[in-house]
């Protein structure tokens, strides 16, 4: 049993470490600064097309149920990740 609670864990961790790269920039700084304009126009593009979830009275977006987040959590990185993709950033 605690094979498998070590192997899960080395899982989960390594899972989570992607990050984005671009061939076809040669140029690490002006890789660098790239990823950075091109990362701040995707989080921009994002908040606009993603809605996160029913408005309360002060205009702001508030979730309710677990679903809901999820969903809408979902929606948000799948644009995020067809803007980068979009503009020539491979998540490896």
């Amino acid at each position: 049993m605690k094979k498998y609670i070590i192997f899960a864990a080395l899982l989960i961790i390594l899972g989570g470490c992607t990050s984005w790269h671009n061939d076809n920039i040669s140029d690490p700084k002006l890789k660098k600064e790239s990823y950075k304009e091109d990362r701040e126009f995707c989080t921009k593009r994002t908040g606009q097309r993603t809605n996160v979830g029913p408005s309360n009275e002060n205009g702001q977006r508030e979730l309710t149920r677990n679903s809901d987040k999820f969903s809408d959590n979902r929606k948000a990185t799948s644009t995020y990740n067809d803007c980068m993709q979009s503009r020539g950033w491979v998540k490896k």
